[in-house]
């Protein structure tokens, strides 16, 4: 038979074990949200590149970004396009 000491140390034991792997549980699902999101972001660029490389624009276009999203769009057309002028917010 244990004694009181021995099934308190035993249940702090556990206690710590479950702890521990619960820790390593959510640093591999924060991983894994990182990854994903990384991956989500990879596509997402490639989707807008997609699209600006179909759009064809050339000087003397223009071109409605109707924002209301994050302004990735917007910027990459700007980034990409030089010779585009940008318009915002008309008085």
């Amino acid at each position: 038979m244990k004694t009181n000491s021995e099934r308190i140390e035993q249940k702090t034991n556990s206690i710590k074990s479950f702890h521990e792997k619960q820790q390593e549980t959510y640093k591999n699902l924060a991983m894994t949200f990182d990854q994903d999101q990384q991956r989500d972001n990879r596509n997402h660029f490639n989707k807008i590149a997609a699209i600006n490389n179909h759009l064809d624009i050339q000087p003397g276009d223009n071109v409605l970004e109707i924002g209301i999203g994050t302004g990735i769009h917007a910027g990459y057309l700007l980034d990409f396009n030089k010779n585009i002028d940008f318009h915002c917010c008309p008085k």
